[in-house]
């Protein structure tokens, strides 16, 4: 069935989250029916109050409070929670959905959208996951995994690391053709479109998950890094990250033959 169900987790997004509700509700337009679904964790600001004002407008809008699990010290480790209890919304309430999404609350889903991109993109057969590009920076390295580069940037030394993975997706962009979409192992650049039966069975882990990938691809990103694997910023007090996107599209493309991809085009 042609529905959809938004999906998006939220902290201390108030200044952002009426925009973000707008485009979402314009997003949901293009469908035959679509539900949004908020995963609220404590914040300081009106957050929450922004959600229920907009349910009592929209009876499509769900919000699940965070009220068991602690917050913990590893930021993906947070995201990887709120969004494994919206897909099991998804599959509790949304199973027979032919799409989800997945939207981040804060600036970056915020500002003016183009919808017909998000529109053309719907009706086309060539994907199974899909995010977009961005007018200006490509902003969200972490959750690349290119042909050529599969594992992370933060396994690798920086400075370099991060001109080498924000060289490689420029270069896609670039050489692009036209009416084409982007191969990738993972990306996710504020918004990604799933096709519910690809991605419905995986699930987000913000610990690396190197047993998803081939080796062979490990080895050839280790080649090109001329570098072993390392997380720089470690703590000791701190467990291991790697953006919780990563483990999500991996498990679907090498599991599930999911056609991961990466629209050209600007969607904001």
């Amino acid at each position: 069935m042609n529905k959809c169900c938004i999906c998006c987790p939220v902290l201390n997004v108030g200044a952002h989250l009426n925009r973000v509700i707008n485009n979402m509700e314009q997003m949901g337009s293009l469908f035959v029916d679509y539900k949004i679904v908020f995963f609220y964790d404590q914040s300081s600001d009106n957050t929450l109050d922004i959600i229920l004002e907009r349910i009592k407008s929209n009876n499509k809008i769900f919000v699940l409070v965070n009220g068991f699990h602690k917050r913990v010290k590893e930021r993906t480790h947070n995201l990887a929670h709120a969004r494994n209890k919206m897909l099991d919304f998804v599959r509790e309430k949304c199973s027979n959905y032919e799409y989800f999404m997945m939207v981040d609350g804060d600036e970056v889903s915020s500002s003016k959208m183009d919808i017909d991109v998000l529109k053309r993109t719907i009706n086309r057969k060539d994907w199974d996951g899909i995010t977009f590009n961005r007018a200006g920076e490509y902003y969200d390295l972490w959750a690349m995994s290119s042909k050529r580069l599969v594992l992370s940037l933060w396994h690798f030394e920086q400075p370099n690391t991060s001109t080498i993975f924000r060289d490689e997706i420029y270069h896609e962009i670039r050489e692009c053709k036209e009416g084409e979409l982007i191969h990738a192992y993972s990306a996710f650049n504020g918004v990604g479109l799933y096709r519910t039966k690809k991605f419905i069975d995986s699930k987000y882990d913000g610990l690396p998950r190197l047993d998803l990938i081939p080796p062979f691809l490990i080895e050839r990103t280790k080649d090109i890094l001329k570098n072993g694997i390392r997380y720089f910023w470690r703590k000791e007090d701190e467990r291991d990250q790697d953006c919780e996107h990563k483990a999500f599209h991996h498990y679907a493309v090498f599991n599930n033959n999911a056609k991961m991809r990466i629209s050209p085009e600007s969607l904001f």
